[in-house]
């Protein structure tokens, strides 16, 4: 289908504004001018408030494989059904928080939660030296209790895993509180960010 969507909903970018979003969304429509040169070049559309919401649902019934959205609209459209974003979260590729520290400050932190619940859980998987994903075996014994609270969390049944790319921009080198106190450590580093007494 037209904007490159014929294979759906492929990335998610949400940014804190709505400034912010419609630059995202022009900057990278020009970059995919360059890089795409034929009819089957993706697209990008902006899902933000200020906007009218009826040419926005309009943008989304073209399919365009790239959104980037405030989070406020974005969960609107969720909530009101769009099948494009609906279905397409389901086999999202890559999802992008672009100055997640003002996200978490600026009062989208509930909305965001609540688009990011609607994920299905990701698979974990190595790249190699070509780019190839390789599926890893997850021997950790919470492992299938995570994979059973996710999927009731996700609806009925068990949804499937899928690749995705989850990458977060920041404006400051400090992680935000929720995300910190969300993230458990990795061997090497201090899980509280908070300073100690």
């Amino acid at each position: 289908g037209g904007q490159g969507g014929s294979r759906g909903l492929r990335a998610l970018i949400i940014c804190p504004t709505r400034e912010l979003a419609l630059q995202v969304t022009e900057h990278l429509n020009e970059v995919l001018k360059k890089v795409w040169t034929d009819a089957a070049r993706p697209k990008a559309v902006p899902l933000v408030g200020g906007l009218a919401e009826v040419k926005q649902v309009k943008r989304l019934s073209k399919r365009p494989a790239i959104v980037v959205a405030t989070p406020g609209r974005l969960w609107a459209l969720l909530q009101a059904g769009d099948k494009h974003l609906n279905d397409g979260l389901k086999s999202l590729r890559f999802i992008v928080l672009d100055e997640g520290d003002r996200l978490m400050e600026s009062g989208h932190f509930k909305d965001l939660m609540q688009i990011l619940k609607l994920l299905p859980p990701a698979r974990k998987v190595h790249i190699d030296g070509r780019g190839h994903a390789h599926p890893v075996e997850d021997d950790d014994a919470s492992s299938s209790e995570d994979e059973a609270l996710a999927a009731k969390d996700f609806g009925q049944g068990r949804q499937k895993s899928v690749v995705r790319q989850a990458m977060l921009f920041t404006a400051t080198f400090t992680v935000p509180d929720p995300l910190a106190r969300a993230r458990p450590a990795t061997e090497g580093e201090g899980g509280d960010t908070a300073p100690k007494d």
